[in-house]
């Protein structure tokens, strides 16, 4: 029964979202999954331009991650950076990667990281932004 409650939430979460850049996430998770990724964190805020959104999660040495966002239409430029605990920079999505950035990472060690989402160009007003950490 139980099981079976979970995919009638999975498969009725597209329409739950908040707003379109949830949605993209959530088809972004499924299309992962197909690919053998699993989430391992996602979360989902509403920005304006020059705010931010900060992850903070431990990654594994074993592990390889891949890192996507998605943001609703206002939004021109999202910035995607990966910082380690001391505030180091690790990662950071190319400049012309748009409202969907995405990084692939791999670190060889242990680390608690923060990843972080920044509105750098968008119209006024507040916009969807979600970020997800999916692993292999």
């Amino acid at each position: 029964m139980l099981v079976g409650l979970s995919a009638l939430f999975l498969s009725l979460s597209p329409a739950l979202a908040t707003s379109s850049a949830e949605t993209c996430m959530r088809t972004k998770s499924w299309e992962a999954q197909e690919l053998g990724l699993k989430l391992r964190a996602m979360e989902s805020s509403e920005l304006q331009q020059g705010e931010i959104q900060t992850l903070k999660t431990g990654l594994f040495s074993t592990r390889s991650y891949v890192i996507k966002t998605c943001a609703d239409k206002g939004v021109q430029q999202l910035d995607l950076v990966v910082y380690d605990a001391q505030g180091n920079e690790l990662a950071r999505s190319a400049a012309e990667a748009g409202r969907t950035p995405e990084l692939k990472l791999e670190l060889g060690r242990a680390a608690s990281v923060y990843i972080v989402g920044q509105v750098r160009q968008a119209a006024a007003g507040s916009h969807g932004v979600s970020v997800g950490l999916f692993y292999k």
